[in-house]
């Protein structure tokens, strides 16, 4: 610099200090350096993870057997019952129509969906913090939320979630964000337009995006409403163009329905994640009050206090040893730092991070306050930082929001690794791009190298535990597109007889009907037997939506060829097996008692006393029947992924 420049501004200053971790590599080649080693990174994890996503019995069944139904003449909402929105089973049957029906078109889409997930996310925390952070936080949805497994059971990933809902209605949301957050300085027609469309389609998907995505954006309107330098025409019209877009999927939808659906019907079906949450109570039983956190309240409230004051001591201490290094000579700080470094990945690969969960709320709400203080005092230096203080309080709400199921409860695992994505993504922003300002500039780049570190050992502990269940998986069930891994028959009893039944389903005559109970509507689809009854599963959830006499009545008017009885927890909701208790299940297994008998035993007896087996029930002398007399097929053999 020479006597004549002028002297660098304090947010020029910042800025330096911000970049100066990458400073050998110029802006844009740092930009292009990022994208690929994110794509190679997204590559290596597909590959380490393929086709071991979903569960061999629960759950994701519903996602390939839905699409397959309305690909053969089914009608969502008629002929196939569904608690959620319409919006991701219309769209996979567009793609089974469009590339096959078979796992392997799901994937492939589901891979870009993820990939398209990561974009936003890093073009969202680029635009509410920097790059840097941007990027980070990349590398952290893709090793801890989009491939990995932290439970015994699958499906709670981005490739074969056990609810498309979710992860289109996630990836939907942040593209609203990113447009509302655009449209807090630029509101042009195009962009609020876009906002409102991404709003409507998140109607179309599941209650708790929903739940985070309405109130994100009547936030968005009072920010935009109350700091916009536009006449009061222009505002409204910008408040217009988002409301006009909201409208524009749902109508879409409900006349597509309506095709086949009287308009009630299709407009109901249309905003199912609405009308059902309404009319029925579903949330009421053990399970749902465990997965919230309500069952002991007081000891989540205080769980979730110590964590976040343990997040908050632990992010103190990284800026206090920064700000230590930062004062020791500069010959010293490279050995130091090192040291400090290795010290602190040890330290944090150590720690529980499934526990980080229950901070996440607390920790993700005191940064939200911080920026909308800093958003609505105008003590922010510039327009660029009050754009990054709205996005952030979008990103931050929106987060908040979404933990709602999970509220006292929250985790990164199991439900968390959609529900506790966003405020996650915003505490990593909080700490990377808030948190240093409360250090000198020349502690700065220290305490966010730290941070990095302790994310660093944070992402292998995840991946060493993800691992430790994927190594396991050696059994390749289902033919061809349709394959997938589950755990070899020594460790998962399921993996010893569900082989069996797929292939016993599989010598059925074409045209014989199956109905699972109560769960496994995934053997229906690999066998391509229909089931008679409209209802995916017949568990605790599905029983509180739609009612047993309902149910009952269904399988009365259209009886199955054959039932398949599974065995399948239900202590989570409180209640016994299914058919023991009056409270679930027990008219259907009366009326099963009077007209079928048991053809086949595999294993145990099913839904007796917890140990896992499969009953096939028969009419006695139907076609089916005679199916059972011939020997039992050969179980599949182990294969090495």
């Amino acid at each position: 610099m020479t006597m004549d420049s002028p002297k660098p501004t304090t947010q020029e200053r910042e800025t330096r200090s911000r970049r100066c971790l990458f400073a050998f590599l110029p802006r844009q080649r740092r930009t292009l350096q990022a994208v690929p080693c994110l794509a190679i990174l997204f590559a290596a994890l597909a590959n380490w993870s393929w086709r071991k996503w979903p569960d061999v019995l629960i759950d994701f069944g519903q996602q390939l057997y839905i699409p397959w139904r309305l690909c053969e003449g089914d009608v969502l909402f008629r002929d196939i019952h569904h608690i959620y929105g319409p919006f991701s089973q219309l769209f996979n049957a567009g793609v089974f129509r469009l590339f096959g029906v078979s796992f392997s078109s799901l994937i492939a889409v589901n891979l870009a969906w993820t990939a398209l997930t990561a974009i936003l996310l890093y073009q969202l925390l680029s635009r509410a913090a920097d790059r840097l952070t941007a990027e980070a936080g990349t590398v952290l949805f893709l090793t801890v939320f989009a491939f990995s497994q932290y439970v015994p059971n699958g499906n709670y990933n981005f490739i074969a979630p056990y609810a498309h809902e979710l992860t289109h209605g996630l990836a939907v949301s942040l593209g609203m964000l990113l447009l509302l957050a655009a449209a807090l300085r630029h509101p042009n027609p195009a962009v609020c337009l876009s906002a409102g469309l991404c709003l409507g389609i998140t109607l179309l998907t599941k209650a708790e995006i929903v739940l985070a995505s309405v109130p994100t954006a009547g936030l968005w309107a009072i920010m935009f409403t109350t700091t916009s330098g536009l006449p009061w025409k222009g505002r409204l019209r910008a408040l217009l163009l988002v409301a006009g877009g909201t409208v524009a999927p749902v109508m879409i939808v409900v006349l597509y329905l309506s095709q086949a659906l009287p308009l009630g019907d299709a407009a109901r079906g249309a905003l199912n994640t609405v009308f059902l949450p309404l009319t029925r109570d579903i949330t009421s039983n053990a399970f749902h009050q465990w997965n919230m956190g309500t069952d002991q309240t007081v000891p989540n409230l205080i769980r979730a206090c110590t964590r976040s004051l343990f997040v908050t001591g632990v992010v103190s201490a990284l800026g206090a040893t920064a700000w230590l290094l930062s004062r020791t000579e500069r010959k010293w700080r490279p050995t130091l730092s090192v040291l400090g470094g290795s010290t602190i990945a040890v330290l944090a690969y150590r720690l529980h991070w499934n526990q980080f969960g229950h901070a996440v709320g607390l920790v993700c709400a005191g940064c939200a306050a911080f920026s909308a203080y800093t958003f609505w005092s105008g003590k922010s230096s510039s327009p660029d930082v009050r754009q990054k203080h709205g996005a952030f309080l979008l990103l931050a709400v929106f987060g908040l929001f979404l933990l709602t199921k999970i509220a006292l409860n929250t985790r990164l695992f199991h439900y968390g690794f959609v529900l506790a994505l966003p405020a996650t993504m915003a505490v990593w922003a909080g700490c990377t791009h808030l948190a240093p300002n409360a250090l000198p500039m020349t502690a700065r780049p220290l305490f966010r190298a730290l941070l990095i570190g302790a994310l660093a050992a944070c992402c292998s502990k995840h991946l060493y535990t993800a691992n430790s269940f994927y190594q396991n998986k050696t059994l390749s069930i289902g033919n061809e597109g349709d394959s997938f891994y589950t755990y070899g028959a020594g460790m998962d009893a399921r993996s010893v007889h569900m082989p069996t039944c797929l292939a016993r389903l599989r010598q059925l005559p074409e045209g014989t009907t199956v109905l699972m109970l109560p769960d496994g509507i995934l053997y229906n689809y690999l066998s391509r037997r229909r089931s008679p009854s409209p209802h995916m599963n017949f568990m605790m959830t599905e029983v509180l939506a739609f009612g047993e006499d309902r149910m009952l009545g269904e399988l009365q008017q259209d009886p199955p060829d054959v039932v398949v009885l599974v065995q399948r927890r239900t202590d989570g909701f409180g209640v016994p097996p299914f058919g023991t208790d009056s409270r679930y299940g027990k008219q259907i297994m009366d009326w099963l008692r009077e007209r079928y008998e048991c053809a086949q035993l595999l294993g145990h007896q099913p839904l007796v006393d917890g140990r896992f087996g499969v009953a096939f029930l028969v009419q006695p002398g139907s076609a089916a029947a005679a199916v059972f007399e011939r020997p039992p097929p050969t179980p599949v053999q182990p294969s090495s992924p």
